[in-house]
């Protein structure tokens, strides 16, 4: 068996940031979502933001998006992936911001879905 070998992105890519406010029980919430880019199109990397900077879920969401763009970076598929992450039932969760994405079961269902709408 041969190691997997991780894919770089280069050091000057294409990527964009998307603000959607999620209309959950305890209040809106702001989050802030960046996908960087391959060269290819490809999502390779994933930046999440919410809350206050030091607050525990803005900790776990940047481990979260650190794992997120390894494992794309080590080949695998954002489709698979999102399989694993789309309708994940947690706070914060309601009523969003985005027509197109009316409507979210978590913050990973929505980032998941977001991403998956940048690849096709």
């Amino acid at each position: 068996m041969t190691a997997p070998e991780r894919e770089r992105l280069p050091d000057t890519r294409r990527s964009v940031t998307h603000k959607v406010i999620i209309d959950s029980e305890q209040g809106p919430v702001s989050v802030f979502i960046t996908a960087g880019f391959f060269e290819d199109g490809r999502v390779g990397e994933v930046f999440l933001q919410v809350g206050k900077q030091g607050s525990t879920m803005r900790g776990v969401l940047d481990n979260f998006a650190r794992l997120i763009s390894y494992a794309l970076q080590y080949g695998v598929p954002l489709g698979e992936l999102a399989e694993l992450f789309r309708d994940a039932n947690y706070p914060p969760q309601g009523a969003t911001s985005n027509a197109e994405i009316p409507a979210c079961s978590s913050l990973s269902d929505y980032a998941f879905r977001w991403m998956e709408g940048l690849q096709a």
